[in-house]
């Protein structure tokens, strides 16, 4: 599992402590770790299934990280792009409302953005 990056928790990790994951194999996707680069399932309602899989995959196993804003190429982070929220409340709202039939209830952290 990646509880850690530069040992930081995740959310208190900066711009600099993501490059550390870009082109490296320590850091493939596996069952704890998946990368996303944009928030499609909020624009493309096909998607919104693709997303409750990802969830439902991590709350049946041991739990895990999706990392939204980070490209990958073969399963290894490629691209720090970041995604772009114009209202992250409202966001954050219609995120947790589409992981409500989800159970378990999956814990979520949301970073607003690097410091």
């Amino acid at each position: 599992m990646l509880p850690q990056l530069n040992n930081k928790s995740l959310l208190d990790c900066v711009e600099s402590d993501f490059e550390v994951l870009l082109h490296n194999p320590d850091y493939r996707e596996n069952k704890y770790l998946d990368y996303k680069a944009d928030f499609a399932f909020l624009k493309i309602s096909k998607e919104i299934s693709e997303f409750r899989n990802d969830i439902c995959s991590f709350a049946n196993a041991e739990g895990g990280y999706i990392i939204y804003g980070i490209s990958d190429e073969q399963g290894t982070a490629a691209k720090l792009g970041g995604v772009e929220v114009e209202n992250p409340d409202r966001f954050e709202l219609e995120l947790r409302n589409k992981l409500t039939p989800i159970m378990p209830k999956v814990p979520i952290q949301i970073c607003r953005g690097f410091q």
